[in-house]
């Protein structure tokens, strides 16, 4: 049987209430990770879903083992009222004190190490695209002996060979075949 005395209903607020403010700590912790990696709507979504499946699997475990897995307003409540209280005091003070930590890391560490990558990037371009100049017409002269050259068709033998009508049965008497003025010869 469940014991429904009122000092063990205070003990269970109590319970309650930390575990609220442990969810806002994690619920911090998130957010400080998301701040961090820049995340997208995307993955806030599946993190959000994520981070609400773990806090109700948390609520379920402390319910359980509070108060016997039977369900009371007060103690749901109670786990809010942490989270807020939490996010109200601390959480604004963390939040506000990492802002000021990345801007400081960002300002001091990040921006010049990213200042000196994109220089030591345009550095190297540059060198490359020196060494590239002049390989450059020898590549593009290479593909040209690759590109397949127009059909022609000489014949050695348009003496010898009469088509059926007289008339030269491989081309033109130069030996080249010029089917447009075959076409025109036609009509």
């Amino acid at each position: 049987m469940i014991r429904s005395d009122l000092p063990f209903q205070a003990f269970g607020f109590f319970v309650f209430f930390a575990a609220g403010v442990l969810l806002g700590a994690a619920y911090d912790i998130l957010r400080i990770w998301r701040a961090l990696f820049r995340s997208e709507r995307r993955s806030v979504f599946f993190q959000d879903f994520f981070f609400m499946g773990l806090a109700a699997l948390f609520t379920f475990l402390i319910n359980l083992a509070v108060n016997g897995g039977e369900l009371r307003l007060f103690l749901f409540l109670s786990e809010a009222l942490g989270w807020v209280v939490w996010l109200s005091t601390v959480g604004r003070v963390t939040v506000g004190l990492f802002r000021k930590l990345s801007l400081f890391l960002y300002r001091s560490l990040f921006d010049p190490l990213h200042r000196q990558i994109s220089h030591a990037g345009v550095q190297m371009c540059r060198k490359m695209e020196k060494i590239w100049a002049p390989l450059k017409k020898h590549v593009q002269n290479r593909k040209k002996s690759l590109k397949r050259r127009g059909k022609r068709v000489y014949n050695k033998r348009e003496k010898n060979r009469k088509g059926v009508c007289g008339g030269n049965l491989y081309g033109s008497k130069e030996g080249l075949v010029d089917h447009e003025s075959r076409r025109r010869a036609k009509t």
